[in-house]
């Protein structure tokens, strides 16, 4: 090997870590897209002064969620290696059962610490929001407008929206 190609060889070798680590910038704007509609679930429904606008919050969840696994799904097409990421998406039964169908998982995962701190950065923060002060308040709005038959139909749509997600990530996740 001439002086030259050894030269050419090492600024290459030393690019790689880089353009690995860059890889998963697409999977952290996406988590940041997550964390910032779930805040914003939240603070509508917090910010609710009647059962049309709690209705409305719903359905602009339902919307968000469904590009969001839409955008999540085109990001595991693009890296293979997400599909032993599924926590980004699945729910914890989701997971779980995944997790008994692929034993060979673990050595995967090994391989793309930085794909799970992006889940488990998310997988947290989701957690966190419960802590939210807009959380209780939330939480209060969606229980006085209940029982109101828009808020029970806008209730069953992000339901099926959310049920329709899981069964299309579990496909792209095997």
């Amino acid at each position: 090997m001439t002086w030259r190609a050894l030269v050419i060889l090492s600024v290459l070798c030393g690019l790689l870590p880089r353009a690995h680590a860059a890889s998963y910038d697409d999977l952290a704007a996406w988590a940041k897209r997550d964390k910032a509609s779930s805040h914003q679930f939240i603070i509508d429904l917090s910010k609710c002064t009647s059962a049309k606008e709690v209705a409305l919050a719903l359905r602009a969840s339902a919307t968000r969620q469904h590009k969001l696994t839409s955008d999540l799904i085109e990001l595991v097409h693009g890296h293979p290696d997400l599909r032993y990421v599924p926590e980004l998406g699945l729910t914890n039964e989701g997971f779980r059962k995944w997790a008994e169908e692929h034993p060979e998982a673990a050595a995967k995962r090994a391989a793309i610490p930085q794909a799970l701190k992006i889940a488990e950065d998310v997988r947290g923060y989701t957690a966190s929001l419960q802590n939210d002060p807009d959380s209780a308040a939330s939480v209060r709005t969606l229980a006085r407008w209940r029982d109101d038959p828009d808020v029970i139909v806008a209730s069953r749509e992000l339901r099926a929206v959310l049920d329709d997600n899981e069964k299309r990530l579990i496909s792209v996740f095997r």
